[in-house]
């Protein structure tokens, strides 16, 4: 089992031993049941490290069986303004945070870049989703939406916003059981700190800094520095994981493909 874990999660292993349930309960202690929109909690205040894996399911119930077709996730953080599933009457959603009702348009209560890896399936792609999930996406993280075509500008809207292109008609694990297709969005933000050598140099005229050239070389310097680190990063965040599955393994029960 150990062996497959680290196949799976190479950069998360000094954190395993911290499952979703303990997490979910601290956020819950911070935010609130349901979630007060002005709180957001961060990796710091659970005492998560930046390397530690996370998955928000937005409109999540958990791993759903339901007539023969599959939804959901085992291991995801569930974000949902209900507390049941809907497919399983009397059956609460594992690992629930849960949020004011969707008609308030609710904020998620997450710090900006919290997550590694945000899923929706079958849910409305509203403005105000598109904006929280890019909000609460990690640069270099993954967007997965399991959504009708019908919502195509919504999805290139959400592209445009994390600066990238929307993967569609990719390899669904689910196999189609969720009646929609698959959609793959990767965050091509960089760091809120990189800033392109120009942007930094009008800044410094701007504001009439003493020694300009000199100061314009050294803000330079570490503009470009950086931005040298911002790429480094982002290729080891843009790197394909490939989970382990077999052909007969349930869908959403295995790891997954990022």
């Amino acid at each position: 089992m150990q062996e497959k874990i680290e196949t799976i999660r190479p950069h998360a292993l000094q954190n395993l031993k911290i499952n979703e349930m303990e997490i979910v309960a601290k956020i819950r202690e911070i935010v609130g049941t349901p979630a007060d929109p002005k709180v957001r909690v961060s990796r710091k205040d659970l005492n998560l490290d930046n390397d530690y894996f996370i998955h928000l399911d937005i409109g999540g119930e958990g791993y759903n069986e339901h007539m023969g077709y599959f939804s959901g996730f085992t291991t995801s953080i569930n974000v949902n303004a209900t507390e049941y599933q809907s497919n399983a009457y009397g059956m609460r959603i594992p690992n629930l945070v849960r949020l004011k009702s969707w008609f308030t348009n609710p904020s998620y209560p997450f710090s900006d870049g919290f997550a590694d890896y945000i899923t929706m399936q079958n849910a409305p792609l509203t403005s105000k989703n598109i904006d929280e999930i890019a909000r609460c996406i990690r640069p270099g993280g993954v967007v997965e939406l399991w959504i009708s075509e019908d919502w195509k500008k919504e999805i290139e809207r959400l592209a445009r916003k994390l600066h990238s292109e929307p993967e569609f008609g990719i390899e669904d694990e689910f196999k189609g059981s969720t009646g929609s297709i698959k959609v793959r969005i990767r965050s091509q933000i960089s760091l809120d700190l990189e800033m392109s050598a120009e942007d930094v140099i009008s800044s410094s005229k701007a504001n009439n800094e003493p020694n300009s050239h000199q100061q314009q070389l050294k803000l330079q310097y570490s503009a470009l520095t950086v931005t040298f680190f911002n790429s480094i990063y982002r290729n080891l965040h843009q790197k394909k994981i490939t989970y382990p599955t077999s052909e007969t393994e349930t869908p959403g029960l295995s790891e997954r493909t990022l």
